[in-house]
C-alpha cells in the first residue's frame, strides 16, 4: 500500500515539474524572459503559476518563484 503511494505520489510530482517546465518554455517562446517557471501546489493542486519577470519588469527580484506568489 505505502509502495502504491509513493508511486502515485511520483506521477503528480513528475506532472507538476512538467507543467513548470511547459512555463519556461513558454515563456521563452513568447519573449517575455527566461526559462524559468515556477507553480504552487496544494492538496493536489495547482493554485498558482508564474515566470521569471526580471526582463519584462526590470524588477532583479522578479524571480519565477517570486513572481507565483503575487498571481
Amino acid at each position: 500500500m505505502a509502495e502504491d503511494l509513493a508511486e502515485a505520489l511520483a506521477l503528480l510530482d513528475r506532472r507538476f515539474l512538467l507543467r513548470a517546465i511547459e512555463l519556461s518554455a513558454e515563456q521563452v517562446r513568447s519573449g517575455r524572459g527566461g526559462p524559468f517557471g515556477a507553480i504552487v501546489v496544494r492538496d493536489g493542486a495547482v493554485v498558482a503559476e508564474g515566470c521569471n519577470e526580471v526582463t519584462l519588469s526590470f524588477d532583479p527580484t522578479a524571480h519565477a518563484e517570486v513572481s507565483v506568489t503575487f498571481h
